[in-house]
């Protein structure tokens, strides 16, 4: 990517995140003062707002740590910006259920913990990209020689963090364990008959999303194959909550599920 390109999407970035904000907090105020928010949602909305800001706080605080001699950001800023980012989706897509969940005191484990692995996955790719070690071991799915690089572990306890070579191997075993994962509550809720549409989709985005890593990583991390990447995982992201919700609409009626998968 040249210099204009970059600027323009830099720049495209800060204006359409100024722009979500405006969209968020206006809306709020006119339905706080239509008096039209339940009292049970007021803090968390407004705290959503509040992280939002310091959102760009953070986002900024990332971008002046490539203002130095070497123009890349930390890849610890970035992951944090990246957190949040995530963490205010999360929250997002927790009201937004909550609207149909109500009060429930089941809990089917495995849309959680699948939602975790994605959302770890993710973060994990953060320090991929913020390292640059996309451009390292194109291909796969050895690492050299073997399955785990000759440098990993080089850097002691912040090698996760600060050992690109680790970085990328920690991001592939994730996504592997996450496919899995994610193989397996499809095939939960295609025998249970739950959710089967939103099921399928869900199967077919991670396919598609471990071919486009592959794809990502033996081309080099190209910056468009990068960006489709990543839009994948945020696509993949609500499903298991789709399936989630599912289940409780099931639990309520019949109490399909084993005692195994429900605290």
């Amino acid at each position: 990517m040249n210099l204009r390109g970059f600027f323009f999407w830099e720049y495209f970035h800060r204006l359409w995140g100024r722009l979500l904000g405006v969209f968020y907090i206006l809306p709020l105020i006119y339905f706080f003062l239509q008096k039209t928010i339940p009292s049970k949602y007021k803090i968390p909305l407004i705290g959503l707002g509040i992280v939002g800001g310091l959102q760009g706080i953070v986002g900024w605080w990332m971008v002046t740590s490539g203002l130095s001699q070497e123009p890349t950001v930390s890849q610890y800023r970035l992951a944090i910006h990246l957190f949040i980012a995530l963490s205010i989706f999360t929250c997002l897509l927790w009201l937004a259920h909550s609207l149909f969940l109500g009060t429930s005191k089941i809990q089917f484990r495995i849309p959680i913990f699948i939602f975790a692995l994605i959302f770890l996955t993710i973060i994990a790719g953060a320090f991929v990209a913020g390292m640059n070690a996309g451009l390292l071991y194109n291909h796969f799915p050895l690492m050299g020689d073997g399955f785990i690089p000759v440098e990993y572990g080089e850097k002691g306890l912040l090698d996760p963090f600060e050992n690109p070579a680790s970085a990328q191997f920690h991001h592939r075993w994730l996504a592997l364990i996450t496919f899995c994962g994610v193989v397996f509550l499809w095939r939960s809720a295609i025998k249970a008959k739950i959710a089967i549409k939103q099921a399928n989709l869900m199967l077919i985005i991670v396919f598609g999303q471990f071919i486009l890593g592959i794809l990502t990583l033996v081309n080099a991390a190209p910056v468009h194959l990068g960006a489709m990447h990543q839009t994948g995982a945020i696509l993949l992201m609500p499903y298991p909550y789709q399936l989630y919700i599912a289940y409780i609409e099931l639990v309520n009626n019949t109490h399909f599920f084993p005692k195994f998968f429900v605290n």
